[in-house]
């Protein structure tokens, strides 16, 4: 065997290897065979491993691998419990002979002792079952320790590593049974040896978490955290940072320890080294995805955990947990919810330490599994992503180290949980972020975030997704290519379709898109039609009572040069608004006389003239000037009637009211609007000299009138309010 060469000290490493090429060969090619001398194939190979960078290790794990599993799980067939019930008994029994003797044993030789433990260890990773029955038989457990005084990093590496196993044991760490594993460790920890840190990190994080008894001793915020966190940083091979993200993993499922982090401040340091293993190692890949999703991803319920809750309070679910583990103490008391505000903080404190590298790295190496083998990666991948999205400050940065062609692969995706996550992170992003600054790369653009958007508005959980979705849409839409994707991709009638929601954010949010999206010729061909709905959709909500949905109806503003493009900063508020005001909509489109006409048959000259006489809002005056002055200058004689061959001695109701607007704007202090208003009255008295300008204190009585029925209808409206609100019985 290869073993009996290395233990003879055989001079020819190549016979060794052969031989081991061979056991391999047998392995794959009749396992029962090898199988029927277990024991001693066991015990032969426990002297070659110990050392994770040695070919004869990976090969001797790759042996016991195929033997310490049962056949029908090794072809992925059948689901007999008997049958695998009845193979572990004969592969415990198997562990027991080839390694229990030596273990048990005071007068065995040092090297069969190291060896036998090495044994342990690879048994545990190849078949936990297996070595977790291997360490409930009390003396081996403690025979092990026998190694922990000693210098020998392969061997203080094994006996760190089966701590870690031995963690889940509850029985092996209760009480004052865990002091000594625990000194152990705590040792390990100061070792300079990173094989051994990483590995007395894992064990250490885990008895925290599963054993509370023990957390107070151990401060898993004080060392245990710093040497995970310089193992996170450092540059060591891929295999000492999985044990370090598996570490992590553990640390970050309590709750007190995120606090820490976020109250601290604490730095991961750049986690660009993390990246570079993750591209080399794949088995560091659902580590590091479930460790960076538990620090700053809310925990995902199950649908029997939605349940529960619905039917039990939280006493009685933690009662029937107890129980269902054997009784009060069975399990690990739960930990409680974690504070929306801390996951926030945590995961832009992600963002800056290049965690997006990480998550790209593992996102594209997820992509390309077949099969959807790399399903769970890209689900949890997109709900950190959609934290980190959360900060406003944090989107550039998502953007420039490939978490936006991440949350493209992510939207992707067939899993509905995942595209939804992925699509709302595209949504926040797409707030502050211009249109133009985003990479142009085939199939990775930002035209490709539109049918994401589009899914999520008509298809949204919840209104904060559709909202948002609508307002990265506002955005696009200011880009002409983009503005022509989401047409191509049915975005009119999704927005359209969105206006019916009873939340006015969100009908707000549409109306904007919808305003952007009129300086398509194939949209604006819609308002020029004969009873547009288009037409009547916007002067309604011209004519609302809430300002903000005024301003997006009535449009005006042009769109910044793409010269002037930047990534967009959020709010101070918090609040997010679109990017950049409506281009379109009424203001703009009553320029066209065609479609001046049709707005003015669906009722646009009263909001428009309301507008100006009421509002003091500088925006909103200067759309009703421009509106105003876009309808007189284009669709006069439908205004005014036609021209008369001698002055008119006055002008009909409608008509004089209108004028009456533009008069009351070209004294507006809004520069803008007055320089709209005189322009038009300039214009007016050159093409329609019959009319009359009516005197100055016929236009303030007018004006005087409707802003008295206005302040009549809003007292009106309070009172009613007011009476509603009386009549509600206090809760």
């Amino acid at each position: 065997t290869p073993s009996g060469a290395a233990a003879a000290g055989a001079p020819d490493a190549a016979v060794s290897r052969a031989a081991l090429d061979g056991v391999l060969r047998m392995a794959e090619l009749d396992p029962e065979a090898c199988r029927a001398a277990l024991p001693d194939v066991i015990r032969s190979l426990s002297w070659l491993v110990g050392d994770d960078e040695t070919e004869a290790h990976r090969s001797s794990l790759a042996i016991l691998a195929r033997l310490l599993t049962p056949a029908a799980a090794a072809n992925g067939k059948g689901d007999d419990k008997s049958e695998d019930e009845a193979f572990h008994k004969g592969a415990c029994a198997a562990a027991e002979a080839a390694l229990s003797p030596t273990l048990r044993d005071p007068e065995a030789e040092w090297e069969a002792h190291a060896a036998a433990v090495h044994g342990v260890t690879a048994v545990l990773e190849v078949n936990k079952k297996v070595g977790a029955w291997l360490l409930r038989q009390e003396s081996i457990f403690w025979s092990l320790a026998e190694v922990a005084e000693l210098e020998d990093e392969g061997l203080q590496r094994s006996l760190a590593e089966i701590y870690a196993h031995a963690a889940a044991d509850v029985s092996l760490f209760k009480d004052k049974e865990g002091e000594e594993p625990i000194r152990h460790l705590r040792a390990f920890l100061r070792s300079p040896r990173p094989k051994v840190r990483a590995r007395a990190c894992v064990a250490l994080a885990k008895v925290c978490l599963l054993h509370h008894d023990h957390r107070a001793r151990i401060d898993p915020t004080g060392k245990l955290l710093a040497a995970t966190r310089g193992l996170l940083e450092a540059k060591v091979p891929p295999h000492v940072h999985r044990w370090a993200v598996e570490a992590l993993m553990y640390l970050t499922l309590m709750p007190d320890l995120k606090e820490h982090l976020a109250e601290t401040g604490a730095r991961f340091g750049s986690l660009v080294a993390v990246a570079h293993s993750a591209s080399k190692d794949p088995s560091l890949h659902h580590a590091l995805v479930s460790a960076l999703g538990a620090l700053c991803a809310p925990r995902e319920k199950s649908d029997e955990q939605k349940r529960l809750e619905q039917e039990m309070d939280e006493a009685q679910i933690e009662q029937m947990r107890q129980l269902a583990a054997g009784g009060a103490g069975g399990a690990a008391p739960s930990e409680r919810k974690d504070d929306p505000a801390v996951l926030t903080k945590l995961a832009a404190t992600l963002v800056e330490d290049d965690a997006v590298l990480v998550l790209a790295e593992l996102v594209a190496a997820a992509a390309s599994r077949p099969g959807g083998s790399g399903a769970s990666t890209l689900h949890t991948a997109a709900r950190v992503l959609l934290s980190m999205a959360t900060t406003p400050e944090a989107r550039g940065k998502i953007v420039a180290q490939g978490g936006f062609k991440a949350l493209l692969t992510c939207a992707l995706c067939e899993h509905e949980p995942t595209a939804t996550s992925a699509a709302w992170a595209l949504a926040k992003v797409g707030i502050s972020i211009n249109p133009v600054a985003y990479p142009r790369r085939p199939g990775s653009g930002p035209e490709s975030m539109v049918k994401p958007l589009l899914r999520l508005v008509d298809g949204a959980e919840h209104e904060l997704q559709q909202f948002e979705a609508c307002l990265a849409l506002c955005n696009l839409a200011t880009h002409p290519e983009l503005q022509q994707r989401i047409l191509t991709c049915g975005g009119w009638r999704t927005l359209t379709m969105s206006l019916a929601c009873e939340n006015e954010l969100v009908q707000r949010a549409a109306l904007e898109a919808m305003s952007n999206l009129t300086t398509a010729d194939e949209v604006a061909a819609k308002f020029a039609e004969p009873g547009s709905t288009e037409a009547k959709i916007f002067v309604g909500f011209c004519g609302s009572d809430d300002p903000k949905a005024q301003l997006a109806a009535s449009g005006a503003d042009d769109p910044p040069p793409p010269e002037a493009a930047t990534p967009l900063s959020h709010p101070p508020s918090g609040q997010p608004s679109s990017a950049h005001p409506p281009v379109g909509a009424i203001a703009t489109l009553a320029g066209d006389p065609e479609i001046g006409s049709a707005l003015l048959g669906a009722g646009a000259l009263e909001p428009l003239v309301n507008i100006a006489l009421l509002s003091d809002d500088p925006p909103l005056l200067h759309r009703a000037a421009v509106g105003l002055a876009n309808l007189f200058n284009n669709n006069a004689d439908a205004i005014l009637g036609p021209a008369a061959p001698t002055d008119q001695s006055e002008l009909p109701g409608p008509a004089l009211t209108a004028v009456g607007a533009l008069i009351t704007l070209s004294s507006s202090p809004v520069e803008p609007a007055k320089a709209a208003a005189v322009g038009a009255l300039v214009q007016l008295r050159k093409t329609r000299p019959d009319v009359p300008m009516p005197p100055a204190e016929v236009v303030q009585a007018v004006v005087a009138n409707i802003r008295a029925e206005h302040a009549a209808r809003v007292a009106e409206a309070e009172a009613a309010a007011a009476a509603r609100e009386a009549e509600v019985p206090a809760p």
